[in-house]
């Protein structure tokens, strides 16, 4: 399961960073091995931690926790007590290697935050204002039968690589379902059960042909999503799409 995170880059207090800005080039992000001049250039660089964050309803902060304080516009530690807002944002990885969550107090054992593969970091620096999504995996026993109880356990935590690195990617684009003179509107009809298409017979045709490959390419849950995100399909009537998808498809 794929949850849509946000980006925040700070500058970094300490030399342990991966990204900097250089104070002559503006606002753009750069990574060590873009060499830009030399090493009298470096005195130039000021170096940035990134930190993917994600909204509350996706994980709750609970004690210890890392958030991104929305207001302050500053990283800080949570515990039970302190004050936070319902738009702080928990993060989840970061490229900042001392942003550690105690694992055991009584021992004083402590694990750093998941970080931000090498591939992503780069992938965001040629692309600051991209869309990321990070890859949830189901957790947890199965309580059949137990409905009461097993909603109230974890059914995801999120996917980490054995160097405790996220599965971090791009957000996955819709399918072109309209091109040039192909131009039509795609919508549910509530409690009918039919989904209707208004345009010519060339454009119909087309969107037929794209939503029988989608179907193929991705699964019941991700074609769903695909069909909401998409600005041909109207806001008032995305609440039927689930619906007709899973009695038609």
């Amino acid at each position: 399961m794929k949850k849509k995170v946000e980006m925040v880059m700070l500058p970094a207090l300490g030399t342990d960073w991966t990204v900097f800005k250089n104070v002559h080039l503006g606002d753009r992000v750069f990574t060590l091995d873009m060499e830009l001049g030399g090493a009298m250039n470096a005195l130039n660089y000021k170096g940035q931690h990134l930190y993917a964050t994600v909204s509350q309803d996706v994980e709750p902060i609970k004690e210890g926790d890392w958030i991104y304080d929305t207001l302050g516009g500053k990283v800080v530690q949570w515990y039970d007590g302190d004050n936070h807002d319902k738009y702080d944002r928990k993060i989840i990885a970061t490229t900042d290697p001392k942003l550690a969550k105690s694992i055991s107090r009584l021992l004083g054992v402590t694990q750093s935050l998941p970080q931000l593969p090498l591939s992503f970091i780069k992938k965001y620096v040629s692309n600051p204002d991209g869309e990321f999504e990070v890859e949830y995996e189901e957790y947890g026993l199965s309580l059949a039968g137990l409905p009461e109880y097993h909603s109230s356990l974890p059914d995801y935590i999120l996917k980490l690589n054995q160097d405790n690195e996220v599965d971090i990617t791009s957000v996955e684009k819709l399918p072109i379902l309209v091109q040039q003179d192909m131009s039509c509107t795609l919508g549910v009809g509530e409690g009918g059960g039919q989904m209707y298409v208004h345009g010519n017979y060339k454009s119909i045709k087309h969107l037929q042909g794209k939503l029988l490959n989608m179907e193929k390419m991705y699964s019941e849950e991700q074609l769903i999503d695909l069909l909401l995100k998409t600005e041909y399909t109207p806001l008032y009537e995305r609440e039927y799409m689930p619906d007709w998808i899973k009695e038609n498809l």
